[in-house]
C-alpha cells in the first residue's frame, strides 16, 4: 500500500491560485492584439489621407505648371500679340493654341497628362514716352497686352489659370 502524501495547506492555496490565473494571459494577450490593431488602423488610415493630400497637391502643382508654360508659348507665338492683335476696341483677344475654337487644349511635350490654352487680349496703346528707350516721343507706342494661360492635368482632373500683363514696343 502507498502512503499518501500531505500536501502543506500553503502550497494548496498557491495551487489554487494558479488554477485560477491560468485564463488572465489568453485575456492580456488578447486585449494587447486588440490595442495593436487599432493602433494599425489608424495608422493606415492617417497613411491614407497623407497620400491623398499628396496626390491632389501633385496635381495642383503640375497644372500650374502647364498654365506657366503658356507664358512661354504666348512669347514664342508673336501672332497672338503682334499686328493681327491690335483691335481697334481693346477686350477682344486671340485664343490659343486656336485662335478660332477657345475649347480645344494644347498637350505639352514631353508629358503625358498635362494640356495648356489661353487667351491674349489687346488692352491699350500708349504713345508715352517709353522710359529708356533711346526713342524720341511719338515714333513708337506701347501696345499693352494681358494674357491668361490655363492649365490643367487630365489624369486628376485638376485646373489652373496664371494671367499676366506685358506690352510690345512697336509703331
Amino acid at each position: 500500500m502507498r502512503k499518501k502524501q500531505l500536501i502543506p495547506i500553503s502550497e494548496k492555496i498557491q495551487h489554487s491560485i494558479h488554477r485560477s490565473e491560468e485564463g488572465y494571459a489568453l485575456i492580456v494577450s488578447l486585449m494587447f492584439m486588440v490595442l495593436l490593431t487599432i493602433l494599425g488602423l489608424g495608422a493606415t488610415t492617417t497613411t491614407i489621407h497623407e497620400l491623398q493630400i499628396s496626390s491632389n497637391d501633385s496635381a495642383r502643382k503640375s497644372a500650374f505648371y502647364a498654365a506657366e508654360a503658356g507664358r512661354s508659348y504666348v512669347e514664342t507665338n508673336s501672332e497672338l500679340y503682334g499686328s493681327t492683335n491690335i483691335a481697334t476696341e481693346p477686350g477682344h483677344g486671340i485664343t490659343f493654341p486656336d485662335p478660332n475654337d477657345a475649347t480645344v487644349w494644347l498637350p505639352i511635350p514631353g508629358s503625358q497628362s498635362e494640356q495648356l490654352q489661353g487667351e491674349v487680349v489687346y488692352v491699350d496703346s500708349s504713345a508715352r514716352y517709353l522710359r529708356g528707350s533711346g526713342n524720341e516721343v511719338g515714333e513708337l507706342k506701347a501696345h499693352v497686352y494681358k494674357m491668361t494661360c490655363n492649365g490643367r492635368d487630365i489624369n486628376a482632373d485638376s485646373k489652373k489659370s496664371v494671367e499676366a500683363g506685358f506690352y510690345r514696343v512697336g509703331l
